[in-house]
């Protein structure tokens, strides 16, 4: 993620005479989210630091895996004025209730606070402020580990949080007929991502099995099937010389209550219920 940004984030402190400081193990466990959407969050925590810090102040990117949590946290602090007590208030009021439909935007410091509290609360984090008037502050985000329970509890708690308890989610289980090397599963995967919802959770199980969780009035087994064939009808029209299997669907529905989202590890991917064959 940081290496996405880091190029542009050095010319921008070099411009302002600000010191760089990084703070990345390498050891880092591997995390879920969209890494083009992650560096932009970063990126523009950087940008919002830089224009709170002097010249000669130091701006420093920290990321640590957070004690006893399936989470990792990528935090950017600056030197410098920090915010009006006041003002931080209502900047970690809103991070706390972008959860709500009646969430409101951050106003009065950009765009950039914005933007990034959307795409991390879209990646099932949570951005924070810790700020000391006079002296700086520390605007900090959450990404789940890249592994299944972190990911499917972190969704849906989202879930309940933001459409109630008793909203339903649809669980559609997706796997190829055959075996796929890395490079075509690779291919599968981004053609699932481009056909479900923003808003859905696309996980790769193996190389040809995936798990889609999204709620049911936005995502339906039918629609899928069908979005899917048209999909690799293109695709394969493009790559000839090895195309795409269609894959086979087992789909099952489960209910999001507070418990389930609390109790994720017995979240049960479910047997079939629904079956859409190949062609072949």
């Amino acid at each position: 993620i940081l290496e996405r940004v880091l190029p542009v984030i050095q010319k921008k402190i070099q411009v302002r005479n600000i010191q760089l400081n990084l703070e990345c193990p390498e050891t880092l466990p591997s995390v879920y989210c969209d890494p083009e959407k992650a560096a932009r969050v970063l990126f523009n925590l950087v940008v919002n630091g830089i224009k709170r810090t002097d010249a000669g102040g130091e701006i420093t990117i920290r990321a640590r895996r957070q004690d006893n949590s399936h989470f990792v946290e990528i935090g950017v602090t600056n030197t410098g004025k920090g915010f009006r007590q006041e003002d931080a208030d209502r900047i970690a009021e809103r991070f706390q209730s972008v959860s709500s439909k009646r969430a409101g935007r951050i106003t009065g410091f950009g765009l950039g606070l914005n933007i990034a509290n959307e795409l991390v609360d879209r990646f099932c984090g949570q951005m924070c402020l810790l700020n000391v008037p006079g002296e700086g502050c520390t605007f900090s985000f959450t990404i789940p580990l890249a592994e299944r329970e972190p990911v499917c509890h972190s969704y849906l708690k989202r879930v309940a949080r933001l459409y109630g308890a008793s909203c339903r989610v649809a669980c559609i289980s997706v796997s190829s007929m055959r075996s796929l090397p890395e490079g075509e599963s690779g291919q599968l995967h981004a053609l699932i991502e481009s056909i479900v919802p923003a808003e859905a959770v696309v996980w790769r199980a193996s190389l040809e099995h995936w798990d889609i969780l999204g709620r049911s009035e936005d995502i339906q087994a039918a629609e899928l099937d069908k979005r899917l064939r048209a999909a690799l009808a293109a695709s394969n029209e493009i790559h000839t010389t090895r195309p795409l299997t269609y894959p086979s669907f087992k789909v099952d529905e489960v209910l999001v209550d507070t418990a389930a989202a609390v109790a994720v590890k017995a979240f049960p991917l479910a047997e079939t219920s629904e079956h859409f064959p190949s062609d072949a």
